[in-house]
């Protein structure tokens, strides 16, 4: 809402075109995305665009028919980045690739993934995300965990017996705060691994102190940026 205020006050527009918004919420599920993409193709928008979404590849496919090109943030799903009509600025699998190097350099030798159980996010981690820890000299275990679980810690105490050396969450920032919080209240000491869209003000303001020592990793790279 910001970029287009700015584009259409400062800018005029883009090539003299006024800008109109058209705003959804997917819910994380397929049939809020299917609804979305609906609500969209009515409108007859333009294009789409969307930061991260665990329902990448249903709002992908819904939009093929119409014909509606879409720019995306972040993306794991593999028909969105392999796309001709679809434009992703970030390779989501970076944030696959960063988790097992820092684990490397720690010196571990396994690690999990607490994921959000969505197809666009489970499918690669668990198709992709052993190669990337094989080659680190680490294994890996998944541990998907539903969309809207407030409290994930009887998931994350069956994962803390194992023993992991490093924990890495995939998920928006809701997700995100049931993770730490449950791996704070299990006393999880060790490395947590977190991607850009788990920080937001509501997580700092929901975690406050509980964020200390966690590692954020910005997409496509495997440099700690906190």
């Amino acid at each position: 809402q910001a970029a287009v205020k700015y584009v259409n006050g400062h800018l005029g527009g883009i090539g003299g075109h006024v800008l109109e918004l058209q705003t959804c919420t997917d819910n994380q599920t397929p049939s809020g995305a299917t609804d979305c993409v609906n609500q969209m193709i009515s409108s007859g928008v333009s294009a789409v665009m969307y930061g991260v979404s665990g329902q990448g590849g249903t709002i992908y496919s819904s939009l093929q028919s119409a014909h509606i090109p879409l720019f995306v943030y972040g993306a794991l799903d593999q028909s969105t980045l392999l796309s001709k009509t679809a434009f992703v600025v970030t390779n989501g699998l970076g944030s696959l690739a960063a988790p097992p190097e820092l684990l490397q350099q720690a010196g571990g030798k396994r690690g999990a993934v607490v994921v959000i159980d969505v197809p666009a996010a489970v499918g690669p981690v668990q198709q992709i995300g052993p190669i990337f820890y094989k080659n680190a000299g680490a294994t890996l275990d998944t541990v998907a965990v539903a969309p809207g679980v407030a409290d994930m810690t009887p998931q994350i105490q069956a994962e803390i017996d194992k023993n992991p050396d490093q924990i890495s969450i995939i998920g928006n920032d809701t997700f995100c705060i049931s993770a730490i919080k449950a791996l704070r209240t299990v006393g999880y000491s060790k490395q947590i691994v977190v991607i850009p869209t788990c920080i937001s003000d509501a997580a700092r303001k929901a975690l406050g102190s509980q964020l200390k020592g966690v590692v954020e990793t910005t997409s496509g790279s495997t440099d700690p940026q906190a």
